[in-house]
């Protein structure tokens, strides 16, 4: 059946709609994953918050790729399911282009704290 644009964009937000919460992982330099579990309806500033959180040097800026080599941009409040990152999807972690040189010759595995490593969840108490 031929559809117009119009009906595919509302049979997508359709089906948007049907998740509360989408689970993230986010690939690191070092092959390592960041995992988190958000609300769909939350907005990037949270998922960029998360992940700085969680590094080292979590001051220095970076990017989040997403599938598509869409470049997140923390400054856009967009919600989750928005992006498209509903139900699940993997991100990729990169150092922002303008200094990218000065972590070239620095240690990835400095990028989480050891107590991190293995893996870090973002959790809600709803989701305990």
């Amino acid at each position: 059946m031929l559809r117009t644009k119009a009906m595919r964009e509302k049979e997508e937000q359709r089906e948007r709609r049907k998740y509360n919460y989408t689970l993230l992982r986010i690939r690191l330099p070092d092959g390592s994953l960041l995992q988190g579990t958000f609300y769909a309806w939350d907005r990037l500033p949270v998922l960029f918050e998360f992940v700085r959180e969680s590094l080292v040097n979590g001051w220095q800026p970076f990017e989040l790729i997403a599938p598509g080599s869409q470049k997140l941009q923390e400054s856009e409040e967009v919600a989750l399911a928005e992006c498209n990152l509903v139900p699940a999807a993997l991100l990729t972690f990169a150092w922002d282009c303008r200094c990218a040189g000065r972590h070239r010759s620095s240690r990835w595995k400095e990028l989480l704290p050891p107590q991190t490593r293995a893996a870090r969840n973002h959790s809600d108490p709803e989701l305990s």
